[in-house]
């Protein structure tokens, strides 16, 4: 006679045994007044960044995410030191937000590539906050720039924050990344910059409603530099000028402090000729990102702390789930 659960010769009828197979195959379902978990928000980084880091607050995966890459034997090391994820690390994990930030026509492979480079040939770069590193790649990235290299768009700059006591990297833009950006506005026709010395046999400017501005540089021994220039061309044909003396160009130098691994100590002619391109963009057909890149310059030349973008926050945000 049978139990209900099992038959006269004591074996599980066939139903309830494919019940119970296909309730294993299912899974364990929620217990009876259990609410099922939901899956975490997604957390996208584009836009305010305030707005970012509240939706990283919220975000709270019930596990750790897995890794993005295989652990190497470096960063094992790091971590059972106590010490965050080293550059390398760091510059594959961001690879993402590098390859979505740059144009079509410049590889992120490339753009880690050079980076890597720039870091391994200055030491006080390796001892920045590699954290810091990645969000000057990453900001360069946005504006379409590679940073080192030939090109010459823009350089890691290190420098010490007295605020939280740490060697940062800072992303400082040259004259010829400054001049790329002008020229994408498609309203410019042509930039061009250069130094005025002592002993070069002509240099003369006029201001006015037909300006001129002429300069004849001397082949050898010329001497001390007395002033520096830039101009440009717009489409329309309007040229237009700018002219900034010894004087201007030394304020600008004074500003952004004497520091060991200032481009200024290191190429004062380029910097000279960023003044001046720097001056005269204010009159140029200016597009977002030029805008947002002479900002960002003008302000961390004059010594103050602008963030890095959304990177640092991610880090934190990361490193406060892992407490």
């Amino acid at each position: 006679m049978s139990n209900g659960m099992f038959d006269e010769d004591g074996n599980e009828p066939i139903t309830n045994k494919a019940q119970r197979e296909r309730e294993a195959i299912q899974g364990e379902q929620p217990k009876r007044g259990q609410q099922p978990q939901e899956p975490p928000p997604e957390v996208v980084l584009d836009g305010d960044w305030e707005e970012a880091r509240g939706r990283l607050q919220q975000a709270k995966p019930r596990q750790k995410a897995q890794p993005l890459a295989k652990v190497s034997p470096a960063a094992a090391a790091r971590k059972a030191s106590g010490k965050g994820p080293g550059l390398k690390e760091l510059l594959e994990q961001y690879s993402g937000n590098i390859q979505a930030a740059l144009p079509q026509h410049m590889r992120p492979e490339r753009v880690i590539q050079v980076a890597r480079l720039a870091v391994s040939q200055t030491p006080e770069l390796q001892a920045c906050d590699p954290i810091t590193v990645v969000g000057a790649v990453v900001e360069a990235s946005r504006y379409g720039l590679e940073v080192g290299g030939f090109a010459g768009h823009a350089y890691l700059i290190p420098r010490w924050n007295s605020k939280s006591q740490r060697k940062e990297c800072t992303l400082q833009i040259g004259y010829k990344g400054l001049i790329e950006l002008a020229m994408r506005s498609g309203r410019v026709q042509g930039i061009s910059a250069d130094v005025v010395y002592e002993n070069d046999p002509v240099f003369e400017y006029e201001d006015g409603t037909t300006p001129i501005l002429r300069h004849v540089k001397a082949l050898k021994d010329r001497g001390e530099p007395i002033a520096a220039w830039a101009a440009a061309r717009i489409k329309d044909g309007e040229a237009l000028f700018k002219v900034v003396s010894l004087d201007e160009i030394n304020d600008a130098r004074a500003r952004g402090g004497d520091r060991k691994f200032s481009p200024w100590t290191t190429d004062w002619d380029a910097m000279s000729r960023k003044t001046a391109i720097r001056r005269l963009a204010t009159f140029l057909p200016m597009s977002a990102e030029l805008q947002d890149a002479v900002i960002r310059d003008e302000l961390r030349e004059r010594g103050h702390d602008v963030p890095i973008l959304d990177v640092r926050d991610q880090q934190a945000a990361e490193d406060g789930d892992d407490q």
